[in-house]
């Protein structure tokens, strides 16, 4: 029996995906996450680069990249005011982590 509202990716239409291709493959995560979509990709992502490189100052940076682009881009589509709270929360967070490790950095090998 078929959905009463299916979702694009459902009824064969692949959700506009030459026009937003970027929506489209976020769609199917979107309708079960909601607004965390984009900072359960976001913590996939950093955790991925903290895996490979063990370093939080980098993890950090990257991250203050991806959530400042994140924001000021159009790339996403239903923005919504949920959207950019999150993006500001990890933006904040990234901001955090990396005058943290700054810190830690100067307070351990001082230089004169």
């Amino acid at each position: 029996m078929p959905a009463e509202n299916p979702l694009c990716i459902e009824d064969g239409t692949m959700c506009n995906f030459t026009d937003a291709p970027f929506d489209a493959m976020v769609q199917p995560i979107s309708a079960i996450f909601g607004a965390f979509t984009y900072p359960i990709i976001y913590a996939v992502f950093l955790g991925i680069i903290w895996l490979k490189t063990k370093d939080m100052m980098t993890t950090g940076i990257i991250g203050i990249l991806m959530a400042g682009a994140g924001i000021t881009s159009g790339v996403i589509a239903d923005w919504n005011i949920d959207i950019i709270r999150m993006g500001l929360l990890l933006l904040g967070v990234g901001v955090g982590v990396v005058v943290y490790q700054m810190y830690i950095t100067k307070v351990q090998s001082p230089t004169i």
